[in-house]
């Protein structure tokens, strides 16, 4: 299923590369070109998978996947600092086992531990809004916070995407990079209150 929707995407992409739909990069009010439309459809790949749209075949397709890695390490560590040391864990132990590695694999283990990260960023920023509902100045911080954090992961996770080139090895690192960076915010989150 994830192949058909990514050939939908790119599908979609040359046909507006032929009609000549794409706005150029030096277009002064939306400075996007065609490597940046690219990236936003990866991107809006990602949020079909974090959607469970297609995160459960993801993990349905390896095997090797499994959560127990991080979730001992997380209910072992209590330090910030600790707990950091549990992002990848079990994407690693998925690309370890047979069948885990390559591009394809390795982006589909890394992908089934950033639906884990995303519901946990998603439940602990929602658990930090309630927490704070009496204090309408932190509510603000904290939605200001996320909302300044969402660019930072889509800008840190394109500059990694670009700087594979044409590399195969891109795909992988884009999504472990999101993976990285929505671990991290989960993480510094469940410390805010």
């Amino acid at each position: 299923m994830i192949g058909w929707v990514f050939a939908l995407y790119l599908l979609l992409f040359a046909l507006l590369v032929l009609a000549g739909k794409l706005p150029d990069a030096k277009d002064s009010t939306t400075r996007v070109g065609p490597a940046q439309y690219l990236v936003r459809m990866v991107t809006s790949i990602k949020c079909i998978m974090m959607t469970g749209l297609l995160t459960g075949a993801a993990s349905a397709e390896q095997p090797g996947f499994s959560l127990e890695p991080v979730e001992a390490c997380l209910a072992k560590n209590v330090r910030l600092e600790d707990r950091m040391t549990c992002i990848g864990l079990s994407s690693r132990q998925c690309i370890d086992a047979p069948g885990g590695g390559g591009g394809y694999a390795e982006a589909l283990c890394h992908d089934a531990e950033l639906a884990f990260w995303d519901d946990l960023l998603n439940e602990t920023y929602q658990q930090n809004l309630a927490s704070a509902a009496d204090d309408p100045a932190l509510v603000t911080a904290l939605r200001d916070l996320q909302r300044a954090w969402i660019p930072y992961r889509d800008a840190r996770c394109d500059a990694v995407f670009k700087a594979w080139g044409e590399g195969t090895g891109r795909s992988p690192a884009f999504v472990e990079c999101l993976m990285r960076t929505t671990a991290s915010q989960a993480l510094f989150l469940g410390r805010c209150l």
